[in-house]
């Protein structure tokens, strides 16, 4: 995604996310370590979105690990996953 879409906002990079066994998810994940970010990785602002049609949520969910959070945006109508990882 960052190929075709490149980030704008300098609070994000691509990354790997911490995993439960220890090693990190590697791959192509939007990471930031600004936990207090307001603006999504093309440097728009975040907007509430629905796992459930109709069901809004504006915040960022905490994974069971602790040791990261989450939240989605759409980029060309595709979903993205969007992590904010605690140092």
């Amino acid at each position: 995604m960052a190929f075709f879409y490149p980030i704008t906002n300098d609070d994000w990079k691509i990354g790997s996310i911490p995993s439960y066994d220890g090693n990190p998810y590697e791959g192509d994940h939007f990471i930031t370590t600004n936990t207090k970010i307001k603006l999504d990785p093309w440097d728009r602002k975040f907007i509430p979105w629905a796992t459930i049609p109709g069901h809004y949520d504006m915040g960022w969910k905490m994974d069971s690990l602790s040791s990261f959070d989450w939240r989605y945006t759409t980029v060309d109508g595709k979903v993205i996953s969007l992590h904010r990882i605690y140092e």
